[in-house]
């Protein structure tokens, strides 16, 4: 089970990680032609002559990126929140197998090793803004928004867990008691 699950983990991973490469490199190039700044290409990536210029582009380069992460986990609660199956309606599955949309309803598995692997990223996104943040590449206040932004995102997720949890308990509890109080009067046998 633990080799499934870490699998599943690595191949969830995937697209979130070529999301946030694909948001620094927006980022990188709509800040320095926003600004108009100058630079070029070198051995080792893109050049900037000017130190500053280096961190104002990587600064919000990297809140874009993080943006990014940030949205993809966003999407996956209000996923979990609408197209949960532990707490659809019938009456809106139904609604959207008419339209051809069930494939969105997902299961607990599903969702949670998306919002990890997510919740991850934006974890590992605020450390490393953090550490940039102390050797100089970075805004110090990058690193205080992320980690804000960190914590209460996890905080959601804890949440929405603890709810999922108590949703389950609540459904395995009143499956298995048996209510004898509307019997009617008579003998058990």
């Amino acid at each position: 089970m633990a080799s499934k699950t870490l699998a599943r983990l690595v191949d969830q991973a995937i697209v979130p990680a070529v999301f946030l490469v694909a948001g620094k490199i927006l980022g990188v190039f709509l800040v320095s032609r926003c600004l108009n700044l100058t630079w070029e290409f070198s051995g080792f990536g893109l050049f900037f002559p000017i130190k500053e210029e280096a961190t104002l582009v990587n600064t919000y380069s990297s809140l874009v990126m993080f943006a990014f992460a940030w949205l993809g986990f966003v999407s996956i609660v209000i996923s979990s929140h609408f197209f949960h199956d532990t707490h659809i309606s019938p009456h809106f599955a139904a609604r959207l197998s008419s339209f051809g949309l069930l494939h969105l309803v997902e299961s607990t598995y599903e969702l949670y090793t998306k919002a990890v692997v997510w919740l991850a990223y934006v974890w590992l996104l605020a450390g490393t803004f953090t550490l940039q943040v102390y050797f100089g590449g970075l805004y110090y206040w990058l690193s205080v928004v992320c980690v804000s932004v960190s914590v209460v995102t996890t905080v959601v997720f804890v949440i929405d867990i603890e709810r999922e949890v108590h949703s389950v308990q609540e459904e395995k509890k009143s499956s298995s008691s048996v209510d004898f109080t509307n019997q009617s009067s008579g003998y058990f046998y």
